[in-house]
């Protein structure tokens, strides 16, 4: 919603109130990435990330020895 707002209010020109919006969606993503379930969250989504990219490269490492045998 704020997001919005903000667009709109560059789009007529309220470049002041455009910044003041901007701020508060600053402030309320810092609030947000602060809270203890979305640190462990994204800590999570990064091990998950990680194990991921280790099974993508032992498969490659797979097929690459598969096809030079």
């Amino acid at each position: 919603m704020l997001q919005k707002q903000s667009v709109n209010l560059e789009h007529y020109g309220k470049y002041e109130a455009m910044k003041q919006s901007e701020a508060k969606i600053e402030e309320l993503r810092s609030e947000i990435d602060n809270l203890p379930v979305v640190r462990e969250f994204r800590r999570a989504q990064s091990d998950a990330n990680d194990l991921l990219q280790s099974i993508t490269d032992s498969i490659l490492v797979q097929l690459k020895q598969d096809f030079e045998d």
